[in-house]
């Protein structure tokens, strides 16, 4: 009975756990964090296209004529500006999405529904790096929370054995 009663509950919790999550797949945290980079120079917002400086409707062939205009500008070789680099990645990254039909269709949904400003816990989730102390304490809490259920069990099962035996 008892084995039989453990069994569903585990079988209840993997499935639960094994459920399609609904929600940003990692191609769209990546375009929210290209987003988060486009500010202009006054630290307003830039969307893709008005920082290739390309109109909504561009094809890849003209998105890849404004890329090499603006990298030859950006690009560090010829940019001395110690934030060339990372702008210039950040101007490659957007080519990337904008020549890229899926990304560039998925781009162009977040813009017309909105940018959210809440991301998901995925999101934050997976740019959390705990430290070593966090980990270990965290691990030190959750074994002795375990260990200490583990004896509840035990000792409530040999109770339960024990006043069945002196009842009979």
């Amino acid at each position: 009975m008892r084995s039989s009663v453990l069994t569903v509950l585990v079988l209840v919790l993997c499935a639960c756990f094994a459920l399609p999550v609904l929600a940003w797949e990692k191609e769209d945290y990546a375009i929210f964090d290209l987003i988060k980079g486009a500010k202009d120079a006054k630290g307003r917002r830039n969307d893709f296209y008005t920082v290739l400086e390309v109109p909504h409707t561009a094809t890849p062939i003209q998105v890849s004529r404004a890329y090499r205009k603006a990298s030859l500008e950006l690009h560090p070789d010829k940019n001395p500006a110690p934030e060339a680099a990372s702008l210039y990645a950040l101007l490659t990254s957007i080519n990337g999405v904008l020549k890229d039909k899926e990304l560039r269709e998925r781009y162009d949904k977040h813009r017309k529904t909105g940018i959210p400003t809440w991301r998901g816990t995925g999101y934050y989730i997976a740019r959390y790096k705990p430290g070593l102390a966090f980990i270990i304490s965290f691990l030190v809490v959750a074994i002795s929370i375990g260990q200490y259920a583990t004896q509840w069990a035990q000792f409530y099962q040999l109770k339960h054995k024990i006043e069945t035996t002196v009842v009979e």
